[in-house]
């Protein structure tokens, strides 16, 4: 059982600059450079925001989907997927990075899919809820019910496939990436696909994990 860690609030043990250039930096790791058609096509566009119900996990997410900025101008082309945990916080910040790399060519064209929820203040206590496996025993120093696992299958199960039957993906180019809580729960989902013996993700980000 690991220790978890006490507080449930958003932890941020680097700073927040660093942490973006670090996810970024992994991200690059994941996938292959490629020449970056400089699309001026309007952001507005390229991007879809809606909920989604899980049976798995009994509740609802927030979606927010971004594409890349050449992607109606390269009908026949696919493109890797990055799933992203803590949506509320990281997402605004992450996403208009991504197109100003893209824009320089410092970043290959991808596709963000970030997992939120309904407001800030629910992400801080449901992160908990969701990322974390087994549930806690009382010298963790605190709650949690354990409900990883069901969120893991929340995205394999039900999200994935939203995703790949909506966009053109490149399903064998797909990296999840976390930070803090979210960091646990990607090596959580890491240890899950290879015990299952899946191939869901080819890549997995889990920055400061809480260990």
């Amino acid at each position: 059982m690991m220790n978890l860690s006490k507080s449930t609030s958003l932890e941020i043990s680097l700073p927040l600059t660093n942490n973006i250039f670090i996810l970024l930096g992994c991200i690059l790791t994941m996938t292959a450079c490629n020449h970056i058609d400089k699309s001026q096509k309007n952001e507005i566009d390229l991007k879809s925001n809606y909920s989604i119900y899980s049976k798995n996990v009994r509740d609802s997410f927030y979606i927010s989907v971004q594409l890349p900025l050449e992607y109606q101008e390269q009908p026949k082309r696919k493109y890797p997927v990055v799933v992203l945990t803590d949506a509320n916080f990281y997402s605004p910040m992450l996403a208009p990075i991504l197109y100003q790399y893209e824009k320089g060519g410092l970043l290959p064209p991808l596709i963000l899919v970030s997992i939120g929820y309904k407001s800030f203040s629910l992400m801080d206590s449901l992160r908990v809820r969701d990322y974390m496996f087994p549930a806690s025993i009382p010298s963790d120093e605190m709650e949690a019910i354990g409900g990883g696992q069901k969120f893991y299958h929340f995205i394999t199960d039900e999200l994935l496939p939203k995703i790949d039957s909506s966009y053109r993906v490149e399903r064998d180019k797909r990296t999840l990436l976390g930070h803090s809580f979210g960091g646990y729960f990607s090596l959580l989902a890491l240890l899950e696909q290879v015990e299952n013996k899946r191939n869901d993700f080819t890549g997995f980000v889990s920055a400061s994990p809480s260990l």
